[in-house]
């Protein structure tokens, strides 16, 4: 018996994201399980460390939702999400540089 699959696995990126951005917040869990494992992959292989990807996804997470007003309805959606995520790795890699320049002195 296979599990019952989410009602939004058939819905486009765009769709979601319009959705969540117009208000259906709930939305927001159906989009960040599709895109985990992705981006995930992507931040652990932009920042070398699992644990900072781990840090740098969680912020993603909390970026998009809160620049949410800010994605044009329409426009892909992948572009938009890696866009937001190789910005909150690069400020994380930039973080830790610093800590440790300060560590080293």
């Amino acid at each position: 018996m296979s599990a019952p699959s989410d009602p939004f696995d058939r819905c486009p990126d765009e769709e979601l994201l319009a959705r969540i951005r117009r208000g259906e917040y709930d939305l927001f869990g159906p989009l960040v399980r599709r895109y985990e494992r992705e981006l995930y992959g992507y931040l652990r292989r932009y920042t070398g460390d699992a644990d900072l990807a781990a840090d740098v996804f969680q912020n993603t997470c909390v970026a998009v939702f809160t620049k949410i007003k800010q994605y044009e309805p329409g426009r892909p959606a992948r572009p938009w999400l890696y866009a937001i995520a190789t910005n909150q790795a690069i400020d994380a890699l930039r973080r830790q540089t610093r800590r440790n320049e300060r560590t080293a002195d």
